[in-house]
């Protein structure tokens, strides 16, 4: 299998695997707290916090499809993951609010583009940057604006930096 076929592959997969995790957690998901609403409302759109579950569970397994593949793309053992309009938290950081803000920008992410073109755009973009997932585009801006938040800066509305990066790589 050639480059170009293994990450169809890993696009395809990555696409049903993200769509399989959140019918399996949303259900189980809890919206977000008072106090979670509170600290994050002058960030994020009260659409973005209403439609928004948190699921916690003990671990983030890598995806099944990894199995099929000669190398491990990316590792998923990590504190948390955004799949669509839920996300889920490992069980030892459930008040990690930080955490959260970073998860919020991949639903901010996922609500403009949509599941299928999201993980698109984050498997190329994994490809394209030496396949490391600190230089994925998606993470960089969720990692930076992550970032702010933590330092205190004045409050910023998520969806309109997000939107006008998204708009300015699709021109």
């Amino acid at each position: 299998m050639n480059e170009t076929e293994l990450l169809d592959v890993f696009i395809q997969e990555g696409t049903a695997w993200v769509r399989q995790l959140r019918n399996d957690h949303r259900p189980r998901g809890r919206p977000l707290s008072t106090d979670e609403w509170t600290a994050l409302a002058a960030y994020f759109s009260p659409q973005i916090l209403e439609k928004t579950r948190l699921d916690f569970v003990p671990r983030i397994e890598n995806p099944p499809f990894y199995q099929q593949l000669s190398f491990t793309p990316l590792d998923f053992t990590q504190w948390g993951l955004t799949v669509h309009d839920t996300v889920l938290i490992v069980e030892s950081h459930t008040s990690n609010l930080s955490l959260l803000f970073h998860e919020l920008v991949h639903v901010v992410q996922y609500d403009i583009l949509g599941i299928d073109e999201c993980i698109k755009q984050y498997v190329t973009g994994w490809a394209m940057n030496g396949k490391m997932y600190e230089q994925i585009p998606a993470e960089q801006e969720a990692l930076a604006m992550q970032a702010q938040f933590e330092g205190g800066s004045t409050p910023f509305q998520v969806v309109a930096i997000v939107g006008a990066r998204l708009k300015g790589s699709m021109t």
